[in-house]
């Protein structure tokens, strides 16, 4: 397409991204206010980055393969989901697994996950 911006790799979204997984990481330690914004802005940015992936494809290929598609996707997310996985299941330091989010009643009456892992 003539006019059409250049769609290769653009390492300031990834730093985009990273800030915003930062931000959210920072929000679960009590650090930083507002960490759900981290989370928006993640999947802004994922979420143009996937649509420009798909953009190339159809322009490439005039279609997209749906299958090569999804198995892109497991390739990218299935080591860091497994990393997840692991770390949640390994014993922590007092010998028990972590334990699933406690619902509580939040100051504004709203019902929070607790984020904080069981701390007391």
């Amino acid at each position: 397409m003539i006019g059409t911006p250049e769609r290769g790799y653009r390492p300031g979204l990834d730093g985009i991204r990273a800030l915003a997984v930062a931000a959210v990481l920072a929000f679960h330690l009590d650090r930083l206010p507002g960490g759900n914004l981290g989370v928006d802005a993640f999947f802004v940015v994922s979420g143009w980055l996937i649509t420009w992936k798909l953009l190339s494809d159809i322009e490439r290929d005039s279609r997209v393969d749906a299958r090569k598609f999804w198995a892109s996707r497991l390739r990218r997310l299935m080591p860091a989901s497994m990393a997840v996985l692991v770390a949640l299941a390994a014993p922590r330091r007092d010998r028990r697994a972590v334990a699933a989010p406690r619902h509580r009643l939040g100051s504004g009456g709203s019902v929070e996950l607790g984020h904080d892992l069981g701390r007391r």
